[in-house]
């Protein structure tokens, strides 16, 4: 999400040349979706596994991140919607599977710890848009290009990060930590 608020924002200003109140519009179509469907998500994963929720949200999230330079700007409005289902799709049950491997004692430093790496995200992807789109302008590219870049580079690393969970969390299911 960091990278959204940033990059994301700058791009529909500079590159798609659109005012104020539609850039809050777009960034609202993202946090609408997800705030309303993280409760029922939450219920879900007491049915769904919760490792295939949350290596498959994040997987979705990157490829929709990594692919957001190209989507015509008409479909921005659902892009926007498809980016908030699919962080709910992660966010909820990540929630869920700190709570069941912190156990009883230590879920609220658990939960903290869950949202301070959070907030690091929230920190890193402004740091990985703004140098990806630096190092675009500096190396000749166009503007569209350089934040085509700079949310591939997001896309592709929240993408990685999903497969490299998914090994651990495979142990985990395996030892019967989480579902």
């Amino acid at each position: 999400m960091g990278i959204l608020v940033s990059s994301f924002a700058l791009y529909l200003g500079s590159v798609l040349g659109r005012p104020p109140a539609a850039i809050g519009l777009l960034m609202s179509l993202v946090l609408f979706p997800f705030a309303l469907l993280c409760y029922p998500f939450g219920k879900l994963c007491r049915v769904w596994p919760k490792s295939v929720m949350v290596a498959g949200g994040a997987l979705l999230y990157g490829a929709a991140l990594a692919a957001l330079a190209w989507v015509p700007p008409g479909w921005l409005p659902a892009w926007m919607i498809l980016l908030g289902v699919v962080s709910a799709v992660n966010f909820a049950p990540s929630l869920a599977m700190v709570a069941d491997l912190a156990g009883a004692g230590a879920r609220s430093t658990a939960m903290g710890a869950f949202n301070a790496a959070g907030s690091l995200g929230f920190l890193l992807g402004p740091l990985v848009g703004g140098l990806a789109v630096q190092w675009a302008f500096a190396a000749g590219m166009n503007p569209r290009a350089a934040y085509a870049l700079a949310f591939l580079a997001g896309g592709g690393l929240t993408a990685l990060a999903a497969l490299l969970a998914i090994p651990p969390l495979v142990r985990l299911v395996k030892a019967g930590r989480t579902t």
